[in-house]
């Protein structure tokens, strides 16, 4: 059995270390013991002022812990264990732990972390679930894809495309509205093209290469043109543009589902 001091030192901790609010920390500070410990990966923070301070303002994980889902203070043989999930959240630990320790006055007096992170990515050879959903709903949320090709001149072209769709198992497509520009001159080269897709809420990043192709036949263009989205499908009713067919040879990185690698055969 837990009791009440204890339970409110947890919650007050965590509080303060998903948001690192003054206010959360502040709740926090009676509740610490004076030579409290935080040991946070390999370094050990000593001493109630620095424990709170360093759960004070943004942290690289502050973000992550604000979207975690929190289990209640449980007790285990070490003390008390605060446990926390991010199963929305990319670029985040698949498990943290806090274990709590406590004085004779029930005040903190040690808290450790455990973090569980995910495996490293298992090459696939096609696009997962995940990943086709972050893509195909890339404008509806508000982060539309960056594509980057080389110019004629050879320096580096980066443009935002609305369009970008999966096309299949390996490949994503684009309609490019103006069929003479660099980037349907690339891709008809068989450039390599690079896209990025980075969605900063849900810390979702993907970084693709691939041979880019245009498609001449009335099927493919017509197909194309279908998945885009409506709103990019009224910038070129007349359909005067070029389908972009992008051949993955590399797509990797983060989604909630843990680190992504796909290797097409």
């Amino acid at each position: 059995m837990i009791n009440d001091m204890r339970t409110d030192g947890c919650d007050a901790f965590v509080q303060a270390l998903r948001t690192g609010e003054t206010s959360a920390v502040r709740r926090l500070e009676p509740l610490l013991a004076p030579g409290v410990v935080f040991q946070t990966g390999s370094t050990e923070i000593a001493g109630a002022d620095a424990v709170a301070a360093r759960l004070s303002g943004m942290w690289p994980l502050t973000t992550v812990f604000a979207q975690g889902v929190w289990s209640a203070a449980e007790p285990v043989a070490e003390g008390v264990r605060v446990t926390g999930t991010f199963a929305s959240v990319g670029a985040a630990p698949k498990s943290y732990a806090l274990t709590f320790g406590f004085d004779a006055a029930d005040r903190i007096v040690r808290v450790d972390e455990t973090i569980t992170p995910f495996p490293a990515a298992t090459p696939a050879d096609q696009i997962p679930a995940a990943v086709r959903g972050a893509i195909n709903g890339a404008l509806a949320n508000g982060t539309p894809m960056v594509v980057g090709y080389v110019g004629d001149d050879g320096a580096p072209v980066l443009s935002l495309r609305g369009s970008v769709q999966v096309f299949g198992p390996t490949a994503l497509c684009l309609w490019a509205r103006n069929p003479k520009s660099g980037l349907v001159t690339a891709a008809r080269n068989g450039q390599v093209l690079s896209l990025l897709y980075r969605n900063s809420a849900k810390r979702i990043t993907l970084g693709i290469r691939g041979r880019g192709e245009v498609a001449d036949d009335a099927a493919t263009r017509a197909r194309v043109f279908g998945l885009s989205p409506e709103v990019e499908q009224r910038h070129d009713l007349a359909q005067n543009g070029a389908a972009v067919i992008v051949r993955i040879d590399r797509l990797q990185g983060m989604t909630p589902d843990g680190p992504v690698l796909v290797v097409p055969k």
